[in-house]
Parts: C-alpha cells; structure tokens; sequence
C-alpha cells in the first residue's frame, strides 16, 4: 500500500458532513503518510452514532507477526510484550 493525501476541511466541515458526536484533536495536514494517525470515522453499532477516532493508517500483512513499523527495542502490542532483536 502506498500513497498520500491531505487533510484541509476544518474539523467542525468534518462533524457537519459526518454528523459525529464527539470531538478530535486535529489539524491541517498536508503530507499524511503510512503509519501516522488519522482520523476515522466510526459508526458505534450499540448507540447509532458516529463518532471520530484516531487510527494508525496502514496495513499490516496477515503473516506479520508485529508492525513493520516496530522500531523500538521493546513494545506492547495486543497485550504481549515482544521483544526485539538489536542486531
């Protein structure tokens, strides 16, 4: 998966357009890439509402055991902690 895009319309565009109930933190963005959180918007089955939610954009393969984007030494990631390698 590649690609970019941005992110312009100002969030109170986004809540008329969406009809959310809650509010995001957000900005303007104009270089948003893989692995940075965006915002999505979510229909909540149990209350029929939308709502938005910061995700991490990207895909991680169903034969990935972590992220590719696991950089760190150590992580917690589903409730485990994996350990990485440092060589």
């Amino acid at each position: 998966m590649c690609g970019r895009y941005k992110l312009t319309v100002p969030y109170r565009e986004i809540v008329r357009l969406y009809n959310l109930t809650n509010s995001v933190n957000l900005r303007a963005r104009y270089n948003v890439v893989q692995t940075q959180d965006v915002l999505t918007v979510i229909d909540d089955a149990e209350t029929m509402e939308r709502r938005g939610e910061m995700m991490r954009w990207g895909l991680v393969p169903f034969w990935a055991r972590i992220p590719r984007s696991v950089t760190a030494s150590s992580t917690d990631w589903l409730g485990q902690r994996v350990q990485m390698s440092g060589g």
